[in-house]
């Protein structure tokens, strides 16, 4: 590999900068092998669908350049990491999953929220 292959590997994008994506992205790995587990189609669809909508929309977001932009990508996300969470609360009612994963990725959902409120909400006024 040559000297500039290597810096163009190196190189990070905007949303890998982001440690709200790294908290996402954690989460995500967290969860993906409980999508091979025995749980109603419809919730583990919508789950997927969530959790890949949080991830995406993070990185769309970061990669826009207008203010109004970014907050519409991470309002998304935002959404999309609540309905994430309560398809985590019905799989763990089913027990689908275990009372330490819930919580474990839970945790991980509430502090991904919490960073996507403040990147909506923007700047405080002077």
């Amino acid at each position: 590999m040559t000297s500039q292959e290597m810096k163009t590997a190196a190189a990070t994008l905007d949303h890998e900068r982001l440690e709200v994506f790294r908290i996402a992205r954690q989460c995500f790995v967290l969860v993906s092998p409980w999508l091979k587990r025995d749980m109603l189609r419809t919730i583990r669809d919508q789950f997927d669908r969530a959790m890949v909508s949080v991830l995406s929309n993070i990185a769309e977001g970061a990669g826009k350049t207008s203010k109004p932009d970014k907050r519409r990508s991470y309002e998304i996300a935002k959404g999309s990491t609540i309905e994430a969470a309560a398809q985590l609360e019905m799989m763990h009612i089913r027990g689908v999953i275990t009372p330490t994963e819930f919580a474990e990725a839970r945790t991980l959902l509430v502090r991904t929220a919490r960073m996507l409120y403040g990147l909506c909400k923007g700047p405080r006024e002077p």
